[in-house]
């Protein structure tokens, strides 16, 4: 059972890192708390995380990317 439950927080943390890393708009706070919702069996908790996530893409602001934000001359 404890190899089970190492097993899984191991996949949940090299997702989240990839996550983060490749900058899909997941700031660090949402990645912990999606990341112990899923640990803790709740995957229902992710759905508003995901959405907010998303509206702060495009935009560099906290949680999104710079992707198309025009650079000031």
């Amino acid at each position: 059972m404890a190899l089970v439950v190492l097993l899984v927080f191991s996949v949940l943390g090299f997702v989240t890192a990839v996550v983060g890393f490749l900058g899909f708009g997941v700031s660090v706070g949402a990645a912990f708390v999606i990341y112990f919702a899923v640990a803790l069996g709740a995957p229902g908790c992710m759905l508003p995380l995901i959405i907010l996530s998303r509206l702060g893409r495009g935009r560099g602001g906290p949680g999104g990317t710079n992707a198309g934000t025009p650079i000031p001359a």
